[in-house]
């Protein structure tokens, strides 16, 4: 994943490389009976990211607060496309 973040610290907005980690998760409940018919709720396949990591050399304690910041803030967008 990319990170396009604006840091006071640099005049330009950089890019910064994401390597995260992610399981996928299942919201169905498998198989069931209802009324004597039996029935499967496959449910639906979504990503949840588990863990996050980036190279903070060369960043300062307030740049890798903003950085870490706005990885929490996308972090469910991210989620969402992957799980298309």
């Amino acid at each position: 994943m990319f990170l396009e973040v604006e840091l006071d610290s640099r005049p330009e907005p950089i890019e910064i490389s994401i390597t995260v980690e992610y399981s996928v998760q299942n919201d169905g409940i498998g198989p069931y009976e209802f009324w004597g018919q039996r029935c499967v709720d496959k449910g639906r396949a979504y990503i949840v990211i588990e863990d996050h990591s980036w190279n903070q050399a060369g960043f300062s304690e307030d740049d890798v607060y903003e950085v870490e910041r706005q990885i929490t803030k996308r972090q469910s967008q991210w989620e969402e496309s992957l799980s298309e």
